[in-house]
């Protein structure tokens, strides 16, 4: 997972109090991913093609834990994936719960 962003990316997760920064730091968000029965559905997004090396992508998916049932979590992320060197890799991710309600 963590060979998917940028050796400089930001990545401020769903669940994590922190901004985390660089490889390890985006390493350590995930640490607790492998085995842990946790899955991850996107149920709706939108791309916009900012050039030639650059996509922005937004939308809602829902996050489901095994250890709490598999009840779906709903959450809303956007990404910045960059083309370097001939590599598409995401550079920034934003994730946060999605509000069930609408203004």
């Amino acid at each position: 997972m963590v060979g998917l962003y940028a050796p400089d990316a930001i990545l401020l997760g769903t669940t994590s109090p922190v901004i985390s920064e660089g490889t390890e730091q985006i390493r350590t968000y995930f640490d607790e991913l492998p085995g842990s029965g946790r899955s991850n559905r996107i149920t709706e997004r939108r791309t916009l093609v900012l050039g030639p090396d650059a996509v922005l992508g937004t939308g809602f998916y829902a996050f489901a834990r095994a250890a709490e049932g598999n009840a779906p979590r709903p959450s809303r992320f956007s990404m910045l994936v960059v083309r370097r060197e001939g590599r598409w890799m995401i550079l920034h991710h934003h994730s946060s719960p999605h509000s069930a309600t609408r203004r």
